[in-house]
């Protein structure tokens, strides 16, 4: 293909927007209630710059709840992701080793962060969480190594947070705040 041309399927509904590094974008089609790694070609993952879920939220929309392991784990150039709105599950390494990537909007449906799903995400500084959450779960290692990090700003709703082993984990040097 030419660089920077666009196919949109006008036949689609759920689709997942790729940009990568030439320009070039890409739109895959969803086809169920799972975005996993079969829908991302492996052989190209480390040029992806941007990835954006688009739905028109119609009656007869997929909707899309959970990501799988590992399907953006590696993928060294993304720096830009915006999530589907209906999202209840990510996989555990999900974004691990997204060394570009730099700011995260969780979406309010998103109530647990997965094991290592950050880990490595060397330029991450930014975490939102969502607004309306009273309760979350951040589990093993999940902002491991998230070198730029220093503090997450909590929603003010937030009753309980519960955590696994070393969610935060940077060296002795750096700690991370939690902001209410």
């Amino acid at each position: 293909g030419k660089s920077g041309v666009t196919i949109y399927p006008s036949n689609s509904d759920n689709l997942l927007k790729i940009t990568y590094n030439d320009n070039t974008i890409k739109y895959i089609i969803v086809t169920s209630d799972t975005i996993d790694n079969t829908l991302i070609d492996s052989d190209t993952i480390n040029t992806i710059t941007e990835v954006e879920y688009i739905t028109s939220g119609l009656p007869t929309s997929i909707v899309v709840t959970t990501m799988g392991d590992s399907v953006f784990q590696g993928c060294t150039s993304l720096s830009s992701i915006v999530l589907p709105a209906t999202l209840t599950t990510m996989g555990d390494s999900v974004f691990q080793g997204c060394t570009s990537l730099s700011t995260i909007v969780l979406p309010t449906t998103l109530t647990t962060i997965s094991s290592n799903a950050f880990q490595g995400c060397t330029s991450l500084e930014s975490v939102t969480m969502p607004t309306d959450v009273t309760e979350i779960l951040i589990n093993d290692y999940a902002f491991k190594g998230c070198t730029a990090m220093s503090d997450i700003t909590l929603p003010n709703k937030i009753e309980k947070i519960r955590t696994g082993k070393d969610v935060f984990a940077k060296d002795e040097s750096n700690t991370i705040k939690l902001i209410f």
